[in-house]
């Protein structure tokens, strides 16, 4: 059997979001129970919503001891995929994760957050505001490029591990509504993106390619109102998790291989 399929949520992100005793949302809509149809083993993890990368990847951490694998393949949508590159690196975690894919993770930063942070960082109603009420910002300062050129330097990737990545972009009319405002706001700064996270930002490891999918398109939030041109998800991720599992069984193999002739010697 494959390693287990690991799905990590971004900024903001959760499971379920469950209004009034219903499940109205799902962060990874449906691709855990495609994925599962298909044969493989799947599991989703949820950390703090907006507290920075090397909180988040602890609490990553610690769910990935309590499933109890040996090994997984990590897939991490935006911020997610960096919380996964920070507890391969810092918390010595390479000997567990066969690979990890980027969807649309901003390995460079994103203006909008230093957008953010310039025009509401000290003002009365903006972040101090969110900090009274208990809204952890920290997120939002790590993911500025300043923050992720620093990242970058002090996090390198694990030769060990397999690292892939995937960017998204669509033309500002085909993009989703609520997206509107930062994707004008990193086109001018950085270029085409995806409504959050700029094409060149996303490019990491292995790059895969560029899908014709915005942020929120490309975890099937494509039936919500003011979001046309529905991007087929399930295909997209279940097309990669036959890619990067294609080779377990060998590796496997070669790991039993070299463990006997330890045990022989």
């Amino acid at each position: 059997m494959s390693h287990p399929i690991v799905l990590c949520h971004g900024l903001m992100g959760f499971i379920h979001l469950v209004i009034g005793g219903f499940n109205v949302l799902t962060y990874f809509r449906g691709v855990a129970e495609h994925l599962r149809a298909s044969g493989y083993k799947v599991y989703v993890t949820e950390v703090a919503k907006t507290k920075g990368i090397a909180y988040r990847a602890s609490q990553l951490r610690e769910q990935l001891l309590r499933f109890g694998e040996d090994k997984y393949h990590l897939i991490g949508h935006s911020m997610g995929g960096l919380d996964a590159r920070y507890l391969i690196t810092h918390l010595k975690f390479a000997d567990r994760i066969a690979s990890l894919t980027s969807v649309a993770s901003p390995h460079r930063g994103t203006s909008i957050c230093d957008w953010g942070i310039r025009h509401f960082g000290k003002r009365a109603f903006g972040f101090p505001l969110l900090e009274k009420i208990g809204m952890d910002t920290e997120a939002i300062h790590n993911l500025t490029i300043e923050a992720m050129t620093k990242f970058n330097e002090e996090t390198p990737d694990h030769p060990e591990v397999r690292y892939y990545s995937y960017s998204g972009s669509r033309g500002r009319m085909r993009t989703s509504l609520p997206l509107q405002f930062s994707y004008h706001l990193i086109s001018k700064n950085e270029g085409a993106n995806d409504g959050l996270v700029s094409v060149e930002s996303a490019k990491w490891g292995s790059y895969l390619g560029d899908i014709e999918a915005d942020h929120l398109h490309q975890i099937g939030w494509s039936t919500l109102p003011g979001i046309i041109d529905r991007f087929d998800h399930l295909s997209f991720y279940l097309s990669h998790a036959r890619e990067i599992t294609k080779n377990d069984f060998a590796d496997a193999e070669q790991e039993e291989a070299v463990q006997s002739a330890i045990v022989s010697a």
